[in-house]
């Protein structure tokens, strides 16, 4: 078992890597909304601020009170971290199935209402709309980067069980 184990770890390092990385990211977006925590949710919430907008009127609540993340970015964060883990488990080989052209339409989604935002005056999307395209952007980018990772990583773990013996 810890032969195995040590094995997945060593042919998956970097999708794990990525995983915790969205489940930190998470986990300080649900800490940064309880100010009981005092500096705990602060900290979590200015460490948040380069990879989102945290725009009070777009955000999400917990309990009254505003995660650190808008619910364009804790969809899209929780849609990568899910459709991460259904790779790990089913093979990311399987996502080269999907049709590039729905990963691009998929991709598009997410920028074209974000940019519509600025360019119709008076256009603001439904929270419902923008965590939509969260999930659709976050499943693209996982459909699309993660089997090319997840490749190129088995070779790399092949080269270095070739190279010791």
């Amino acid at each position: 078992m810890k032969l195995e184990l040590k094995k997945y770890i060593e042919k998956n390092y970097w999708i794990l890597i990525f995983q915790i990385g969205f489940i930190l990211i998470i986990i300080m977006a649900i800490i940064s909304a309880f100010p009981g925590l005092g500096q705990c949710s602060v900290l979590a919430g200015k460490i948040l601020a380069p990879f989102c907008h945290q725009r009070t009127d777009r955000s999400l609540y917990l309990l009254g009170h505003k995660i650190g993340l808008c619910t364009r970015c804790f969809s899209l964060y929780l849609s990568m971290l899910f459709t991460s883990v259904i790779g790990s488990l089913i093979g990311f080989e399987k996502f080269k199935k999907i049709p590039l052209i729905i990963l691009i339409v998929f991709f598009i989604v997410m920028p074209v209402d974000g940019i519509s935002l600025f360019m119709i005056k008076g256009y603001s999307s439904p929270t419902l709309w923008r965590s939509f395209t969260g999930v659709l952007f976050g499943f693209a980018m996982i459909s699309f980067f993660f089997p090319i990772i997840d490749k190129l990583q088995k070779e790399i773990y092949e080269l270095k069980q070739d190279a010791g013996k």
